[in-house]
This record gives structure tokens, C-alpha cells and sequence, in this order.
């Protein structure tokens, strides 16, 4: 069974706390799909207020607001990591 993929399913799994086991943040970054604030916070190891701090500099992505429910892009999640990437400097 495939994680919930549209964002009224999405909503409804956190909602209920249900939805397919393999649904997690860590499953959620390997497609295309809405994480919760919270879940990505915990993924990077870091505290919500520093995500939400972040978002009012302009660092970081921008988050999608469905009402007052904040949720990040894994895509756009993934390739910020990427783009955090450095290399180590040459001699």
C-alpha cells in the first residue's frame, strides 16, 4: 500500500493518526509529498521555532498553510538539504 498522496488524505491520516504504517516523515521525503512542520522539525533534529523562525527571515523553504495547519514540501525539503551540501575545501 502506497502513503496517502493528495492533501485531503494527508490531513485526514494526521488527523485520525492513521493511514498506512509506512507512512512516516522519513517515507514522506522519499516522494513528492506534505509533511507537518512538527514531523520535519523532528527529521532535521531541530525545534519547530527554528523552522518557524527560518521561514520569517526567508531562509529555509516556504511551507504550504492549509488553514491554520503549516506542512513543507518534501520535494522542496529534499533539495534544500541538498543545496545545504558543502565541499570540503581544496588544498
Amino acid at each position: 500500500m502506497h502513503p496517502p498522496t493528495d492533501v485531503k488524505c494527508v490531513m485526514l491520516a494526521i488527523k485520525q493518526n492513521t493511514g498506512p504504517p509506512e507512512y512516516t516523515a522519513r517515507s514522506a521525503l522519499l516522494s513528492n509529498e506534505l509533511v507537518p512542520r512538527a514531523e520535519l522539525a523532528q527529521l532535521l533534529d531541530l525545534c519547530e521555532h527554528t523552522l518557524r523562525i527560518w521561514e520569517r527571515c526567508g531562509q529555509g523553504r516556504p511551507p504550504v498553510r492549509i488553514g491554520r495547519r503549516v506542512f513543507y514540501r518534501t520535494e522542496t525539503a529534499r533539495r534544500w538539504l541538498l543545496d545545504q551540501e558543502r565541499k570540503p575545501p581544496t588544498a
